[in-house]
């Protein structure tokens, strides 16, 4: 699959660049943005350089959701026997619609690019998560117990 670029009516959906760094940083260093991501809060921006490379050269998809021309968040699809998507966002961009926007772009993406379905899935303390995912037309199916 290709990261490509993506407009929305508020945003812009690209791939991210290693000028984004910093930008990935501030994002992924705040334990409020992490807690419920299956990562812990980044240490350094060398962490954040390695979260990059990852992303970017890894075989699924990975969109800079930028707002304001940085990036304050990200939706990523991982393949897989189901293409999983994941999704982070700045606390400023939260609440506002934005989460919704972007992730249904990126699911509109994997349609055109022949992905036949999508999972998603979100801790039961996340419900702002599992409300984006209804919103862009993903249905409930079953609960898990993390190991």
């Amino acid at each position: 699959m290709k990261t490509t670029v993506l407009h929305t009516q508020r945003l812009l959906l690209r791939p991210f660049t290693p000028e984004d760094a910093g930008a990935v940083y501030r994002l992924l260093k705040e334990e409020e943005t992490t807690r419920f991501l299956p990562m812990f809060a980044l240490q350094n921006v060398e962490q954040a350089q390695a979260w990059i490379e990852a992303h970017v050269r890894g075989p699924g998809m990975c969109f800079a959701v930028c707002a304001d021309g940085a990036p304050a968040g990200y939706v990523t699809l991982s393949p897989g026997p189901a293409w999983d998507l994941g999704y982070a966002l700045a606390p400023k961009l939260r609440g506002k619609g934005f989460a919704t926007e972007a992730a249904g772009a990126v699911a509109e993406e994997a349609r055109r690019q022949g992905v036949p379905y999508l999972t998603a899935t979100h801790d039961v303390n996340n419900l702002p998560s599992g409300a984006v995912m209804r919103r862009i037309g993903m249905m409930y199916r079953y609960s898990y117990i993390e190991q």
